[in-house]
């Protein structure tokens, strides 16, 4: 199944998600890897999927995220994702909502790996599908 609607698209919903990297007492002190953003990121937006279609009965089909580090907001990596729901199987609009959050650069490790894929975040947006989750 493509989460790319194939009929017309109803209104657009600006949804809520907001990046909570909690850092524990011992932990307050270790900024996040990449990998750990990326895997946090992804837990949040499944979270986000399953709330809403709990909290509002909708079907949530999946959609798409970006993160970037834009020229004209350096200090910051920003997410923005696009979800796509429907009230119900059987109807035929779908419900775009768009998500827009920011962590700054400062939040992330020094390590190699991280500072790579920084620099290339100030290049080029990542892309990647985003899934409906598996119900818990």
């Amino acid at each position: 199944m493509s989460i790319l609607p194939l009929v017309g698209i109803g209104a657009a919903v600006v949804g809520v998600l907001t990046f909570l990297y909690k850092k524990g007492k011992v932990a307050e002190q270790t900024p996040i890897t990449y990998a750990q953003f990326t895997e946090q990121l992804g837990r949040q937006i499944d979270n986000y999927m399953l709330e809403e279609e709990k909290k509002k009965g909708v079907i949530m089909a999946g959609g798409d995220c970006e993160i970037s580090i834009p020229e004209n907001d350096p200090d910051n990596v920003v997410m923005s994702i696009v979800l796509y729901s429907k009230k119900s199987r059987d109807d035929a609009t779908w419900i775009k909502s768009k998500i827009t959050q920011k962590l700054p650069v400062s939040e992330f490790a020094n390590d190699s790996e991280t500072q790579a894929k920084l620099e290339k975040l100030k290049k080029e947006t990542e892309k990647f599908k985003v899934t409906k989750p598996e119900k818990e």
